[in-house]
C-alpha cells in the first residue's frame, strides 16, 4: 500500500473555496502556507486515504476545474481517470468490509480463485483473440513455452509473477489493504510446472493463422482448456439461447453460460452489489439459507430506461456463478394453439430445474404480464399471466433457480406480479452518473487505438445523461469516424489486408465529438 496522493488547492475566487478548505482541514496532511500567494496542499497517505477516500473524492470534484489545481500520485502528475482507478480499488475494499462473507469476497468476484478483480492476468477464464500482452489481458496458462516435441507446455511462473506485479502497480490494485502479492506468488507456485498436451489431455494447443510472405500458415501460439474451446480456439460463444433452440426443435443438452462479466459493466455498482446479494448468495451457498430456516428470494425485477444495463446485469450474475442462463422474450413463448403458450412457459421452468443452478431472465416482461381484465381481447393473456404466477409461487420446490425480469414500462405490469413472494425486489436502473459514464467509456475503448489527444474525462462530461447503450454507440461510431477520415471506403474494399497501414488508424478526440453530437441530435429529435 505504498501510495501518497497530493492535492494542490489554488487560492481561487470560487465561492466554493471556503467549503473546500473546510473539508481539507479535516485531513491530517493539510498544509496552509504562510505566504498568501502560495496554494494550499493536502498530502494523504494510504491509511488515511483508505479511511476517508469518499471525502477526498468530493474535495477533488470541487477543485479540479480551478486554474492551478493539481493532483499528484506518488509525486507524478495524474489525471482524473487514474485517480478514479484508485478510488475504485478503495470502494472495492469497502465492499469486502460490508460483504456477508468477507473472506470469500475477493475470490468470488469472478470465480477465478485468484483474489482480485482488477488483475486480468491471473484470471482463469478464456483469453481474448490476441495472445500478446494487451492491457494485461493474458491469462495464467498463457505464460509459458512448448517443449521441442510440442507434447507439453511449461508454465513460466517467473514471467507470470512479474506480469502480475506490474499490473497490480499500474492499476493500483496493490493499494488495497487485502491485496497480497506474496499470496498471489504462493498460488502461482502451486500451479503445475507443466501441462500435458495431446489426446486425452484437458488442454489443447491453440493455433493461429499467421502470414508468411505470400502464404498463410498456422502456428502454435499457446494453450487453452479443452472443454472451453471451440475449433477456432479463440473463445466461447452461446449465441443460440435455450428459447431459440426450443423454437427450432433442438433438445437442450448443454448449459448456457453467458460470456458477459462484471468487468464489462459500469455505472451501476450500487445496484449490482444489491442484485448479487439477492441472487448470487442463495445460489452459491444454499446450505446457509437452509441453516437459517429461510427461503431465498426467488425473483427480482429491474426497471428503467432502455440501454442502462439491465440485461448485462442478469448475464454477468449468471457468468459469475456459472449458472445456466435462459433468456426469454415474451412473444416467443406465445402460440396460436390453446394451452400451448402455458406449456411453453412450464418447459422453461422445467429446463431451469434440470440445469440448476439456473437463472431465468424475462426481457421486457411487460409484454407478457400486463394488467389483467375481463375483456375478451385480453383473456388469453390473462391465462398466461395466471400460469406465470402459479409457477413463481411454486418456486420454493425449485432449488437453485431464480428469476430476473426487466421492463421499461413498470406501470403496465400486473400488480400480482410485483408483490413480495414473486418479485421480492423491484430495483430501478438509472442513467449512469459522471463516474459511471467514464467507467463505461473506458470499458468500450480499452482495446481501441486512441490518439494522445483523446481526453476520456472530457468526453465523459460531454456525455452526461447518456445511457450505457448510447456510450457504447459513441465509442463504436468514433472508430467508424476514424475509418472514414483516414481512408476512402472504396480504397479499403479493393486492397488486401497486407496493404493496410494499421498505424495510421488512431481514433482522435474529434471522432468522439462527432459521435456525441450525433447522439445529441437523435435525443433532441426523439424528445416530445
Amino acid at each position: 500500500m505504498g501510495i501518497t496522493v497530493e492535492l494542490v488547492i489554488p487560492r481561487s475566487s470560487s465561492p466554493s473555496l471556503s467549503r473546500a478548505l473546510s473539508t481539507a482541514r479535516k485531513f491530517e496532511g493539510f498544509i496552509e502556507p504562510d505566504d498568501p500567494k502560495q496554494p494550499y496542499r493536502l498530502i494523504i497517505g494510504a491509511v488515511e486515504m483508505r479511511a476517508r477516500h469518499r471525502a477526498l473524492e468530493g474535495l477533488f470534484e470541487t477543485v479540479r476545474g480551478w486554474k492551478g489545481a493539481q493532483l499528484l500520485i506518488n509525486g507524478q502528475v495524474a489525471d482524473a481517470y487514474r485517480f478514479r482507478e484508485i478510488l475504485s480499488v478503495m470502494q472495492c475494499s469497502d465492499g469486502r468490509d460490508a460483504a456477508v462473507f468477507p473472506d470469500e469476497y475477493c475470490d468470488s468476484t469472478y470465480g477465478s480463485g485468484w483474489g482480485c478483480k482488477y488483475l486480468r492476468a491471473i484470471q482463469a477464464g478464456l483469453p481474448s483473440s490476441a495472445y500478446e500482452m494487451d492491457h494485461g489481458s493474458r491469462y495464467w496458462f498463457q505464460f509459458g513455452r512448448f517443449s521441442e516435441d510440442m507434447s507439453t507446455w511449461t508454465i513460466d511462473k517467473t514471467e507470470l509473477a512479474e506480469a502480475v506485479a506490474r499490473e497490480a502497480n499500474s492499476t493500483h490494485a496493490d493499494t488495497c489493504p487485502y491485496f497480497s502479492l506474496e499470496t498471489v506468488r504462493s498460488r502461482i507456485d502451486a500451479l503445475p510446472p507443466e501441462l500435458e498436451l495431446g489426446e486425452g489431455s484437458s488442454w489443447e494447443t491453440v493455433l493461429e493463422d499467421q502470414c508468411n510472405g505470400s502464404t498463410i500458415q498456422q502456428s502454435a501460439v499457446g494453450v487453452m482448456p479443452r472443454h472451453l474451446s471451440q475449433d477456432s480456439g479463440r473463445g466461447l460463444s452461446f449465441e443460440l439461447t435455450a428459447a431459440m433452440e426450443r423454437l427450432v426443435g433442438h433438445a437442450v443438452d448443454k448449459r448456457n453460460i453467458p460470456d458477459v462479466s462484471f468487468e464489462d459493466i459500469g455505472g451501476v455498482d450500487e445496484i449490482l452489489d444489491m442484485v448479487r446479494e439477492i441472487i448470487e448468495l442463495p445460489l452459491r451457498h444454499p446450505a446457509l439459507f437452509k441453516h437459517l430456516g429461510i427461503a431465498p428470494h426467488k425473483g427480482i425485477l429491474l426497471y428503467g430506461p432502455p440501454g442502462c444495463g439491465k440485461t448485462l446485469i442478469a448475464k454477468a450474475i449468471a457468468n459469475d456463478i456459472n449458472a445456466h442462463f435462459i433468456s426469454i422474450r415474451g412473444p416467443e413463448l406465445f402460440s396460436k394453439y390453446v394451452g400451448q403458450s402455458e406449456e411453453n412457459l412450464r418447459e422453461v421452468f422445467s429446463e431451469a430445474r434440470a440445469h440448476a443452478p439456473s437463472i431465468i431472465f424475462f426481457d421486457e416482461i411487460d409484454s407478457i404480464a400486463q394488467k389483467r381484465s375481463a375483456e375478451e381481447s385480453v383473456r388469453h393473456e390473462s391465462v398466461f399471466v395466471n400460469q406465470l404466477l402459479t409457477l413463481m409461487d411454486g418456486m420454493e420446490t425449485y432449488e437453485n433457480v431464480c428469476v430476473i425480469a426487466s421492463t421499461n414500462r413498470l406501470e403496465l405490469l400486473d400488480e400480482a406480479v410485483r408483490r413480495p413472494g414473486r418479485f421480492d425486489y423491484v430495483l430501478e436502473i438509472r442513467h449512469p452518473n459522471s463516474d459511471g459514464v467514464l467507467k463505461i467509456l473506458g470499458i468500450h475503448t480499452r482495446n481501441m487505438p486512441l490518439a494522445q489527444s483523446v481526453d476520456l474525462f472530457a468526453l465523459a462530461c460531454a456525455m452526461d445523461g447518456f445511457t450505457g447503450a448510447e456510450i457504447a454507440f459513441v465509442a463504436r461510431e468514433a472508430a467508424y469516424n476514424c475509418l472514414r477520415r483516414s481512408a476512402e471506403p472504396e480504397t479499403l474494399l479493393t486492397c488486401s489486408e497486407e496493404e493496410i497501414d494499421f498505424g495510421q488508424y488512431l481514433v482522435e478526440q474529434e471522432d468522439f465529438q462527432l459521435a456525441v453530437k450525433m447522439v445529441r441530435v437523435t435525443q433532441a429529435e426523439a424528445a416530445p
